[in-house]
């Protein structure tokens, strides 16, 4: 059996897999447990609701944020490099994304953090660490291109 540690990478990289195949929000509940907990930070008006987000209000969260995104691209850097903790079970990574929208093109920069099972094959909590000034600007029309 794998070291912990490579279970770990292997699950943040299924997690990165998963957004880039994207076909719709749904995707975002590949490889996260039925009871998974996400959070958006910084918290603003933008992402409404409670802090700690279950799948399926995450999933409503992006489809009203981001309405039909395709051509998806979500690229991890090596800056920082991407942090494991086996002890806490814990991925940290930093990552940029970029894609087309129904509102236009739409690009950001990610800080993930994932919390796994115990065996390090599901995610059962995660946070989103992302520009969310970026995030209000395009909901009200404001392009993220350039940026």
């Amino acid at each position: 059996m794998a070291c912990l540690r490579t279970v770990l990478a292997n699950t943040a990289l299924s997690f990165v897999a998963n957004l880039n195949n994207y076909t719709g929000p749904e995707v975002f509940l590949n490889g996260r447990t039925p009871d998974a907990l996400h959070t958006v930070l910084p918290r603003t008006a933008a992402f409404g609701g409670p802090p700690e987000l279950p799948n399926e209000a995450v999933v409503g969260l992006l489809r009203g944020l981001v309405p039909g995104l395709r051509d998806w691209s979500l690229n991890m850097t090596d800056s920082p490099p991407m942090f494991i903790d086996e002890e806490q079970r814990m991925v940290s990574m930093h990552a940029f994304g970029q894609g087309m929208t129904d509102l236009g093109p739409y690009s950001n920069e990610y800080q993930f953090i994932l919390i796994t099972t115990e065996d390090g094959t599901l995610i059962e909590r995660s946070w989103e660490i992302v520009d969310s000034l970026l995030v209000v600007d395009f909901v009200q029309g404001n392009s993220t291109e350039h940026r």
